[in-house]
């Protein structure tokens, strides 16, 4: 893979290689989001749940699936019964209307101590920009993952200050592509510099990390054939 100039003066990437065009597009033009919001107490969660349980149609199918031990702001899930939670959180975001009023349940992923979130919907940090992305290596202990870091504008940089310092202690929902990738305990205030953490492989990490920084190029890509 190279990048050339072409004569009009834009920038080239060329794939000689058939089998790693698709992989390559996928990678560049693909605009990733990512976004942060707050996240309700494990109390609020579980009240939303127990209304919501008594309409007929989700009638006991959320609780008998959360198990395990207690976890401030999440309510855990049995690894066994991630897939059905999963199948039922996706019936129950077709119809909002049964959640508090702009909030909307999250889970984290499979592989990463899942739990159900209840998250807001509205944040001032919905959508950022990312000045630059990247991955760096999983750390060099036992069970440690791949992370991406994001440097924000300083508009974002400045929003995300003022936003983070009230949710100091709280826990931030992490939403990449509209899935929650996971939801870390705000230590001190934020602003330009984020590190997205996950169970994420290497090369996980560079896709997410190459998505993000293509959403924040001035200029728009295309493919040439």
């Amino acid at each position: 893979v190279s990048v050339e100039k072409l004569p009009d003066g834009k920038l080239g990437i060329v794939t000689p290689e058939k089998e790693l065009r698709a992989q390559v597009k996928d990678l560049v033009m693909r605009r990733g989001t990512v976004g942060f919001f707050e996240v309700a107490t494990e109390e609020e969660t579980a009240a939303a749940i127990k209304t919501l349980e008594q309409n007929p149609e989700f009638h006991g199918r959320l609780t008998p699936l959360l198990s395990g031990p207690d976890r401030q702001e999440s309510l855990p899930i049995a690894e066994d019964n991630y897939d059905r939670v999963a199948v039922v959180i996706a019936e129950i975001g077709k119809k909002p209307e049964l959640l508090p009023k702009d909030m909307v349940l999250m889970v984290t992923p499979k592989e990463a101590y899942p739990g159900l979130y209840l998250v807001h919907k509205v944040s001032p940090m919905s959508s950022v920009t990312a000045v630059l992305a990247k991955a760096t290596p999983p750390i060099a202990e036992p069970g440690g993952n791949a992370t991406v870091i994001l440097q924000l504008s300083d508009a974002d940089g400045k929003k995300f200050g003022e936003f983070s310092q009230g949710l100091i202690g709280k826990p931030l929902a992490i939403v990449v592509d509209g899935a929650l990738k996971s939801v870390p305990k705000v230590r001190s205030r934020i602003t330009n510099s984020v590190q997205i953490t996950g169970n994420f492989t290497p090369e996980e990490a560079e896709n997410i990390a190459a998505a993000l920084w293509s959403g924040s190029l001035p200029a728009p890509l295309a493919e040439v054939k």
